[in-house]
C-alpha cells in the first residue's frame, strides 16, 4: 500500500505541472483538440474493441480531468493509454474479477496517470519553445514581411491548417503576397503543402503537428 501511496502522489505531482504548462500555452483548446485527433487514430487502429469499452474509460479518463477540478482543461487524455495498453487493461479487469486485485489495477491506472501527464507536459513546453524559435525567425528571415509572418504564425495556433486564401484574409495584401508568403514559411519548414495539387492547395503547420507523434512505451508491470 505505500508503493501505491508515493504513486498517488507522483502523479499528483505530474498533474500539477501539466496544470501550470497548459495554461501557459497560446491556445490550450487546439492541444485537446490534437490529443482527441491522435485518440481518434489510434481507435481507429485497434481491431475488435467493444463499443462498450468507449464508456468505461472516457468515465474513467474524467476522474482526472477538469469536471474534478484538478485540471483546468480537459488535457489528460488516459484514453489514449488505456488504448495503447488494452490487453492490459482487460487483464487486469479480469484479476479484479477473479481475484479481487485491485491494487495492480490502480497501480495500473496511476502509472498511466503518471505517463501522460510527463508527456502532456513535455509536449506543451516544446510548443512554448518552438513558437519563441519561429517567432525569432520569421524576424530574423522575412525581412519587411516579418510583420505578416508573425500574424500568420499565430493564427497557425489557432487553425493550424491553412489556404493561400486564409493567409491573404488574414494579412489583408494581395493573393500574389499571401503566395508569396506562403512559400518563403515552406522553405523555413514552417508550413507543409497536404494536398499534392497543383489548385486550392492547403499547408498544416507541420512542426507543431508532429509533436503529437505517438510515445511508446512498456506497460507497466502490476504492483508486487
Amino acid at each position: 500500500m505505500q508503493g501505491l501511496q508515493a504513486l498517488l502522489s507522483q502523479a499528483d505531482r505530474a498533474l500539477g505541472r501539466l496544470d501550470g504548462s497548459v495554461l501557459t500555452l497560446p491556445n490550450p483548446d487546439l492541444f485537446v483538440f490534437m490529443y482527441i485527433r491522435k485518440e481518434a487514430v489510434l481507435s481507429s487502429q485497434i481491431e475488435g474493441t467493444q463499443g462498450s469499452l468507449q464508456d468505461v474509460l472516457a468515465a474513467e479518463a474524467k476522474i482526472f480531468n477538469c469536471n474534478s477540478g484538478v485540471l483546468h482543461k480537459p488535457v489528460l487524455y488516459l484514453l489514449h493509454y488505456f488504448k495503447r495498453y488494452h490487453q492490459t487493461y482487460y487483464d487486469r479487469l479480469q484479476a479484479i474479477r477473479d481475484l479481487g486485485a485491485w491494487e495492480d489495477w490502480l497501480w495500473f491506472f496511476l502509472q498511466g496517470v503518471v505517463e501522460v501527464s510527463e508527456q502532456a507536459t513535455e509536449t506543451a513546453r516544446r510548443i512554448l519553445r518552438m513558437r519563441e524559435e519561429h517567432r525569432n525567425d520569421i524576424t530574423e528571415k522575412l525581412g519587411y514581411a516579418a510583420g505578416n509572418g508573425h500574424r500568420i504564425l499565430e493564427t497557425l495556433y489557432a487553425k493550424p491548417i491553412v489556404s493561400v486564401k486564409d493567409v491573404e484574409a488574414v494579412t489583408g495584401t494581395t493573393f500574389a503576397a499571401a503566395n508569396q508568403l506562403v512559400k518563403r514559411l515552406e522553405e523555413m519548414g514552417l508550413l507543409e503543402e497536404i494536398t499534392g495539387q497543383a489548385r486550392n492547395r492547403r499547408f498544416h503547420y507541420a512542426p507543431y503537428i508532429r509533436l503529437f507523434a505517438d510515445h511508446q512505451g512498456v506497460a507497466p508491470e502490476p504492483l508486487k
